[in-house]
């Protein structure tokens, strides 16, 4: 019996993977050819129960209200930006955020990508719903704007992380290797991040 939300959506796709979604909600996609199967839809679920028990366990924490935000992990007020004038749009604050994250980000991404001689196409900021980062084949670096509400020395590990990725794709011995060269402390910084999750 399944006592957590959850969604199954059946896809022409070659592996199954389940995912969070920020309203807490337990993703699972499936191949289609798997449909019928159904030990491994047992087991399948049972990996999203013990996946959203950990979920459940996690600090959630409130990265903005009408008031107020964390930036850096450091609590402020919207007028602080904004010349006190709360007339200030949701698509206006987000912009701001943007900016923020954006100049601290690129100063680490581009000492990491100096450090590997090794440069990137682009940096960007996103709402991104399923991951906090990427980097793509084409060395474009997309950043999660949530990071902007972290702790500094996270998006340090996070540009470390993706700079690591313009010279190893995956996450082989080799990658983990290159991340430590750049940010000897990674497995604790890594660690710590899972602990908490963002509103």
């Amino acid at each position: 019996m399944i006592n957590f939300p959850h969604e199954i959506i059946y896809k022409n796709t070659r592996n199954a993977y389940a995912r969070i979604n920020r309203d807490g909600i337990v993703i699972f996609t499936i191949p289609t050819r798997l449909k019928s199967n159904e030990k491994f839809l047992t087991e399948f679920l049972e990996r999203g129960e013990k996946l959203y028990q950990r979920y459940s366990k996690k600090e959630k924490l409130k990265s903005t209200t009408d008031d107020e935000l964390l930036i850096f992990w450091e609590k402020l007020s919207w007028s602080d930006f904004f010349d006190n004038d709360k007339s200030y749009s949701k698509a206006t604050k987000e912009k701001k955020l943007k900016e923020i994250l954006l100049e601290y980000s690129k100063e680490w991404v581009d000492k990491f990508s100096d450090e590997l001689c090794v440069p990137y196409k682009s940096l960007a900021i996103r709402k991104m719903r399923a991951r906090r980062w990427q980097c793509s084949s084409k060395q474009d670096i997309v950043l999660n704007l949530q990071l902007v509400h972290l702790p500094q020395k996270y998006i340090q590990y996070v540009a470390a992380h993706e700079c690591a990725h313009l010279v190893q794709k995956n996450h082989s011995d080799k990658f983990w290797k290159v991340v430590e060269g750049l940010y000897p402390k990674y497995k604790e910084v890594r660690k710590e991040m899972r602990k908490f999750i963002l509103e």
